[in-house]
């Protein structure tokens, strides 16, 4: 028992010897509790979507199993999930090995009934293969069709890069507005004429400028800062992560004023 002991006390101090554990353990104590009392809302929101994201991943290792439990109970032949390279040359594969089955000699009785059952299971596992990824590609053909239709019925004007588009075309009618004025052997009716045409694209393009997907709490959000989560969390009532990361650095300061004599002081503490 006192051997044990003494193991258990050298190991502990040597353990604890070292300054960067200190700090470490220093450093993740003060991130709970600033998150704890300064963020709660932020902390609690994120511990639920980790066990959400958590439940997620439980159900659908409980679902492939099901499936698999399932398909090797009703079937002898079980498809495995495999990479879109391995899906590829899945019935390559198998024709390849029913060809060299077919070609293998057939003189010995014992071996022609072992290669028979294999070129039939080889010719079962292509047609399960086939049937599965035509069945695959026509479910992806679906999904493809499906957003293409969706992207066509949202608002064209909606994507900033077409909103930039807009924007040049205004300023591109702004300067055939003065080009035209300054023109001289133009006729006036046909420079009214034209300005009118430029005037009228331009409130057209005005007009479809905003996206209607722009909500009020991001234009309350001022421009000039770059960071836009760590603003919409000013909102409420959160400390922000940056205030947060600042905060923790002044009460590394006050704990550990003088690092090296205030860590190897612990340090001392702790052994005795």
């Amino acid at each position: 028992m006192k051997t044990t002991l003494s193991k258990y006390i050298t190991n502990f101090e040597v353990i604890w010897s070292d300054s960067k554990r200190l700090l470490k353990v220093l450093n993740r104590l003060l991130d709970l509790l600033l998150k704890i009392h300064l963020a709660p809302e932020r902390e609690q929101k994120y511990k639920a979507y980790v066990a959400k994201k958590k439940n997620e991943t439980e159900q659908k290792k409980q679902l492939y199993i099901n499936e698999e439990e399932a398909t090797t109970i009703q079937s002898p032949i079980s498809f495995m999930n495999k990479s879109r390279n391995g899906k590829r040359n899945l019935v390559n594969n198998e024709r390849k090995r029913r060809r060299k089955y077919v070609k293998k000699p057939k003189g010995d009785p014992i071996n022609k009934q072992k290669l028979v059952n294999k070129v039939i299971r080889c010719t079962e596992r292509i047609e399960t293969y086939t049937k599965f990824l035509t069945t695959e590609f026509q479910k992806f053909r679906k999904e493809q069709e499906v957003k293409g239709a969706r992207k066509e019925k949202e608002d064209k004007f909606s994507c900033p890069n077409i909103r930039n588009q807009r924007r040049n075309a205004t300023r591109c009618e702004f300067k055939d507005i003065e080009r035209y004025k300054r023109k001289k052997p133009m006729n006036d009716s046909d420079k009214e004429r034209k300005i009118a045409a430029c005037n009228e694209r331009i409130r057209y393009f005005r007009n479809k400028i905003v996206a209607p997907t722009e909500s009020p709490v991001l234009n309350s959000i001022s421009e000039n800062d770059s960071d836009i989560e760590d603003s919409v969390e000013d909102l409420s009532r959160d400390v922000s992560r940056k205030q947060l990361k600042s905060l923790k650095g002044i009460i590394k300061e006050v704990l550990l004023n003088s690092e090296k004599k205030t860590i190897s002081a612990i340090v001392l503490h702790s052994n005795s």
